[in-house]
């Protein structure tokens, strides 16, 4: 038992161990004389019921203390998941429809005087068999990562005076001259007497306002003038007390910590304290290894925040969840923004409608107060809601978004976060979007995307004609991000055991996302020469995740009108992997250079293309961004192998002329830029990659096209050495597999193949079945867009050989964005993974290392082996690119 100071409540905690018994529709919980920790969830605690809809029946005695005579015995229970039975000796006194809002009961009549009794929730997890509405409920994204049940958040019983303060909403203003406390209660029972408000910081009062209590409902405002304002680079706090005091004494108060800030949307930018603001974020799944549903620890939660901030974020999206109160006392206290997501539902009915819209309400009285809760969201991705099939919806939500918005006029509201395809606004304060793209074959999709977005595209909000679009709402990309992999080593349990997701996962990308396994598919798919062991291989996914958040914050920098981003994610969240921490906090091996890109200004630098030749003269183009108009005078100092220039910065890109020097092979080198304003302080510094290849040379083999696209191929990337016939050629090239091709082979003419058409392994005169994998060459092509291997939002890691004829090319092992114009749109499989010891040469994998398929492949036929390749060698982009020679030699002489 917690005693508070006069005028303050006692509190018996319940936290800890509770009886426990389970029935469900699937799952039993065999034998008798269960125990479960409180707060936590039943699927953490029992292997059993893993995953388990149905009832949980927790169970313990309580002893009032004696002091507590004459008072109010309330009960506090901040979450139970999803639907609660509150009982008094097993007599049931209340019942609750959510998981998300507080629980709170006045048990004093139930109780009768009685000093004893015996507790009991009856938490249940409804399904849809029997009537259950667990697809109606808002149940967050437990579709995703596994069913939650039971008491987990905190409970408490508490002793009040009969005339207490039974609802309290706290709500903050500030003007950038004045804040403004705004504090709305409700008394248990009419009572006269005043409600004292006291503002102070750091132990001294710096307001106080009395209002007297004309009824058992009151408002109360407190002023302060030039308050500390509160902001992640300054998070000032106050704390705030409100005490009732009837008959000449405090007979009850309750204390919130506060923060004054003004975040608004004005003129399409977003402005915290009157001052530009660009936003750093992350989503954040608030799920957590072990409890899942809630930290560990208070230490652990804060570590995960502290190394956060680390990074350079500055907002947190919590991703449609209501989290633990900790959440948002910790991002007060240590300052980050967070971005609020409702939880969702699978089916939006009437009863969910009422559901969502009370769950709103009680979430901003509860929390409402926080500085830190700065934008809130009502949908995701419209989940749950039927916008583009029920009219209905659409108007109810532009309803509903005019009723919650009147709820938190100091706050910012998302109607629904929206995405492709067919996805939208209907009316926000913040025009937002989701775009994911792959890294490096996905470039131009993700830029040509970021640009459309950037000029208010009209697929951001509704077609039909109903959307309430002002046209000046701040443009946020408010998810994007690509995949890396933790190292399996560091986050096994302590036992040394797997953790239970890695038998998860199996459900998405076809089968991607199952972890279990990665050891064998490593082993299986011959990858140790190439990266050593699959801890080289997470090293080198963490690089390439790495390389892709860097181009892809700015191509989303670059764009003015954009106000700023959300990463995903910021753990990686059981098999989903692109975080930037693992599920431990380990921050992935980049985690440290992440703050150089997200500071108050970024110099950036662009170029058609990183791979550049040996002597060439080209152009890059430079911008200073920021949140802010160029600062006066800005400068740009750059440096390129022994070049060096100054150039003056402004708001429009600034474009310097570079000349490649002669190197003997291929060889990276920087493009160092630093920016300073006009009195010499430094703003930003940053580097492009850039890649300088030499000509082939004349070592290169002699090829004989024997296909015009062959032919038209070696023409456009200028082939030092072309024979004139078959038999005057090392190796004959084609385009397509023929029945010229294979007669080369039986007369023992090796050949390349490039497969870039979807026909390209189909021989019109043999009248093959389509999908023969049978025949030579024993493989299958197959398009990598709109399959696993396309790498869109769950990770497709292309690799290539390190050793021999492919040392000296860039990247390694895997492929980067000076491949540019050579990413292949096919795949070859059908093959097993046998294959991948000694005849490919490079390869995709996806996810956990599934569905590894090659880029490039050997087969034998009569006396030559002939390779099948799927980089993209015969288009106008890869004739650009002065890499494809020498990835033409590569492939030939492997």
């Amino acid at each position: 038992m917690r005693a508070d100071a006069a005028g303050r409540r006692a509190t018996l905690t319940l936290d800890g161990v509770w009886d426990f018994e389970f029935e469900g529709p699937t799952a039993r919980l065999g034998g008798e004389g269960h125990t479960i920790r409180s707060p936590g969830i039943w699927q953490a605690q029992f292997p059993a019921l893993r995953n388990a809809h149905g009832t949980g029946r927790y169970r313990r005695g309580v002893q009032i203390p004696p002091g507590w005579r004459g008072k109010s015995i309330v009960l506090v229970m901040e979450g139970v998941f999803h639907e609660s039975i509150i009982l008094v000796d097993e007599v049931a006194v209340a019942v609750h429809g959510d998981g998300w809002t507080p629980i709170e009961i006045d048990l004093t009549d139930a109780l009768d005087g009685k000093t004893s009794f015996a507790l009991g929730v009856d938490a249940r997890v409804p399904d849809d068999r029997n009537g259950g509405r667990f697809s109606q409920s808002l149940a967050g994204k437990q579709d995703w990562y596994g069913v939650q049940g039971g008491i987990w958040k905190p409970a408490r019983i508490e002793a009040r005076d009969p005339v207490h303060l039974s609802e309290l909403a706290v709500r903050c203003a500030y003007d950038l001259a004045r804040g403004t406390v705004v504090v709305k209660g409700m008394l248990s029972q009419a009572a006269k007497g005043v409600a004292r408000l006291t503002l102070s910081r750091s132990g001294q009062a710096v307001a106080r306002h009395d209002v007297p209590l004309p009824s058992a409902e009151f408002e109360a405002r407190l002023e302060v003038a030039n308050p500390d304002p509160w902001s992640p680079d300054r998070p000032k706090l106050y704390d705030l007390t409100v005490e009732l005091v009837h008959d000449g004494r405090v007979v009850d108060s309750a204390e919130r910590r506060i923060g004054f800030r003004r975040f608004e949307a004005k003129g399409g930018r977003l402005l915290l304290n009157g001052e530009p603001f660009y936003m750093f974020g992350a989503l954040d799944q608030d799920w957590h290894p072990g409890e899942e549903c809630r930290a560990p620890s208070a230490e652990f939660l804060e570590q995960r925040f502290v190394r956060a901030k680390a990074m350079g974020l500055n907002t947190l999206r919590c991703h449609v969840k209501i989290p633990d109160r900790l959440y948002f006392e910790l991002a007060d206290r240590l300052g980050l923004i967070v971005w609020l997501d409702m939880p969702y539902m699978q089916f939006l009915a009437p009863v969910t409608r009422e559901a969502l819209q009370r769950v709103f309400r009680t979430s901003v009285a509860t929390h409402g107060h926080h500085p830190s809760i700065s934008i809130w969201t009502l949908f995701n991705e419209g989940w749950g809601i039927d916008l583009d099939d029920n009219p209905d919806d659409r108007r109810w939500l532009i309803e509903t978004f005019d009723a919650a918005k009147a709820l938190i006029p100091d706050s910012l509201l998302v109607d629904n976060s929206p995405c492709f395809p067919r996805n939208y606004h209907l009316k926000t304060d913040i025009e937002d979007f989701h775009w994911y793209n792959g890294f490096p074959h996905q470039n131009e999709a993700f830029a040509a995307t970021t640009r459309a977005f950037a000029a208010r595209a009209a697929w951001t909000f509704s077609p039909h004609g109903d959307a309430e679009r002002r046209g000046d709402e701040p443009l946020i990309c408010s998810e994007f991000g690509v995949w890396g992999l933790p190292h399996p080593r560091e986050i096994l349990e302590a036992d040394g055991r797997e953790p239970w997701w890695f038998e998860s996962g199996h459900d998405w990308n076809l089968g991607s996302a199952y972890p279990h396994g990665i050891e064998t598919r490593f082993r299986d798919a011959g990858l140790a020469p190439i990266f050593g062991d699959l801890d080289g291989f997470v090293s080198a996914a963490q690089d390439l995740q790495y390389r892709a958040l860097k181009r892809q914050i700015e191509t989303l920098r670059w764009e003015r009108p954009i106000s700023g981003y959300v990463i995903t994610e910021l753990n990686d969240v059981q098999w989903e992997s692109n975080g930037l921490m693992d599920v431990q906090n380990r921050p992935r091996a980049f985690a440290e250079h992440l703050a150089n890109f997200q500071g108050p200004w970024l110099i950036i630098a662009q170029a058609p293309r990183t791979a550049v030749r040996a002597g060439e003269r080209f152009d890059v183009s430079v911008r200073l961004a920021g949140a802010a108009e160029t600062p006066e005078g800005a400068r740009l100092a750059w440096r390129f192998a022994d070049d060096r220039g100054v150039a003056a910065l402004g708001p429009e890109p600034t474009t310097i002329s570079l000349t490649a020097g002669a190197v003997d092979a291929i060889a990276i080198v920087p493009l160092e830029l630093e920016a300073r304003d006009g009195g010499g302080r430094l703003l930003s510094r940053n580097e492009m990659e850039l890649c300088i290849i030499p000509p082939l040379g004349a070592a290169a083999p002699s090829l004989f096209p024997i296909d015009g696209a062959a032919s038209a191929a070696l023409a456009a990337i200028g082939w030092p050495n072309r024979a004139a016939t078959p038999e005057e050629a090392e190796i004959v090239l084609a385009t397509r597999l023929t029945t010229p091709v294979r007669e080369s082979l039986i007369a023992g003419r090796k050949a390349l193949l490039i497969a870039n058409s979807a026909d390209a392994l189909i021989d019109p005169e043999r009248q093959l079945p389509l999908n023969d994998r049978h025949n030579f060459p024993s493989m299958l092509l197959r398009e990598r867009a709109g399959t696993p291997w396309d790498g869109q939002w769950m990770g497709a890691f292309a690799w290539r050989r390190a050793d021999g004829p492919w040392s000296g090319l860039p990247g390694g092992p895997m492929l980067n964005e000076h491949w540019s114009g050579l990413l292949p749109h096919y795949v070859l499989t059908g093959f097993p993974s046998t294959a991948f010891g000694g005849l490919v040469d490079a390869g995709v994998a996806v996810g956990w290392l599934h569905h590894a398929a090659a880029l490039s492949k050997r087969s034998f036929l009569g006396r030559a082996w002939l390779t099948v390749s799927t980089f993209d060698l015969t288009s106008a982009e890869a004739a650009k690119n002065p890499l494809t020679p020498h990835l033409m030699k590569a492939l030939v002489e492997s």
